[in-house]
């Protein structure tokens, strides 16, 4: 039988966002936070996998939908998200002055310590690909990088650990968001692996791909805003007569 839980906010996803904003939200005691995430929680850093730590690499060991996509999207099924996996790099518009103070705060969080690093650790592809950009007029991104005691320092080390503690968060781990629950055009909860979990404001924050998925489940339209992000990309497949002067890494 299905149980029903009430929280002040609920939490859909568990990502770098989602782990910022349940740590935020409950640093009012007097708000109940629910922090919904399809992964796993690994809890303190000396608990996670070893390849979830190393900033050298990019680990697929944790994608969504292992084996159903011909390439290796960049989504990562565990909590903190994308933080857990990507290229500890922060790229910043330099036009968005109105938010620095808020991106100083943000990196004394996610970055507390400069990065350096030698010209020759640098792969021939990377080197071709700076060089290539300069002669264009383009500098390589030096932005800072969220690399801790040489360790991937991910979303949930950064904010969530601090704030396990409060009795007013609670953390869902390997439990996955269904719908929302509507009442006319109001959301008044979600399901999450069968469960009812209500609330009085719901955040859907489960990603680019997610956070489509939850609201179409519901009979909302997804709606065109959603198609925009600053990180498009196109792929495409090779044919095998294509050969590069350096083999990408």
């Amino acid at each position: 039988m299905a149980t029903h839980v009430r929280y002040d906010v609920l939490v859909l996803g568990g990502g770098s966002a989602g782990c910022v904003l349940a740590a935020r939200l409950s640093e009012d005691e007097g708000r109940t936070v629910c922090l919904v995430e399809a992964g796993p929680d690994y809890g303190p850093p000396d608990a996670w996998p070893t390849e979830l730590l190393d900033p050298g690499g990019l680990p697929d060991s944790h994608q969504w939908d292992p084996g159903e996509c011909p390439f290796t999207p960049l989504r990562a099924k565990v909590l903190g998200g994308c933080s857990t996996h990507n290229a500890c790099l922060l790229v910043w518009d330099d036009e968005l002055v109105e938010l620095e103070p808020h991106r100083e705060r943000a990196l004394a969080m996610i970055a507390p310590e400069p990065f350096f690093y030698e010209q020759d650790e640098v792969t021939p592809w990377f080197a071709g690909a700076a060089e290539a950009a300069r002669d264009r007029g383009l500098e390589p991104a030096t932005g800072p990088r969220n690399i801790r005691d040489g360790m991937r320092w991910n979303a949930v080390f950064a904010y969530l650990q601090p704030a396990r503690s409060r009795t007013n968060l609670t953390i869902r781990a390997n439990a996955e968001a269904e719908r929302l629950l509507l009442d006319g055009d109001r959301a008044t909860g979600a399901v999450v692996d069968g469960e009812t979990i209500e609330a009085d404001v719901i955040v859907v924050s489960a990603g680019a791909i997610g956070s489509p998925r939850i609201l179409l489940r519901s009979g909302i339209d997804a709606g065109s805003n959603l198609q925009d992000h600053v990180s498009a990309k196109l792929v495409f497949e090779t044919t095998g007569a294509l050969r590069t002067e350096t083999p990408m890494p």
